[in-house]
């Protein structure tokens, strides 16, 4: 990205990756309510105090929706770096910013992609989750 971009194409950016941080805001949100209503879930169809640790499908949501935290966040720091590169191209940074860190560069270029990597991942975990509750509370 070495060419100067015009004010428009900057602000469009800006919206459209503004509404994306906010709505992985969102994601990262209802995955984090979604660990733990389904501790409270295990509990209660168990009947049991202690939480059944052993149980597959609580196991596999809980990784996806870990997964879908942390890509989320990524995804945040992501995404503001990839609009600070755009605000350097045009010149309307007053500081200059640090880099993103090394392991993170290709995704501060891309993070669409780690947007829908969270998007995977939650999905995945709320279907794993609820067609697995759905048989547990069929056999009870």
């Amino acid at each position: 990205m070495n060419s100067k971009i015009t004010q428009e194409q900057l602000q469009g950016e800006l919206r459209s990756v503004g509404l994306f941080i906010d709505n992985a805001k969102t994601y990262i949100q209802l995955a984090t309510g979604a660990l733990l209503l389904s501790v409270t879930f295990s509990k209660s169809i168990t009947g049991q105090e202690l939480l059944a640790v052993n149980e597959l499908y609580l196991w596999v949501s809980w990784l996806c929706w870990l997964v879908a935290i942390i890509i989320g966040a990524t995804y945040q720091y992501c995404a503001v770096k990839y609009l600070e590169t755009l605000e350097e191209m045009h010149g309307s940074l007053f500081f200059r910013r640090v880099k993103p860190f090394v392991v993170l560069r290709y995704w501060s270029r891309n993070p669409y992609q780690l947007y829908a990597a969270l998007m995977l991942f939650f999905y995945i975990g709320t279907i794993w989750f609820a067609v697995s509750a759905a048989f547990k509370l069929g056999n009870l």
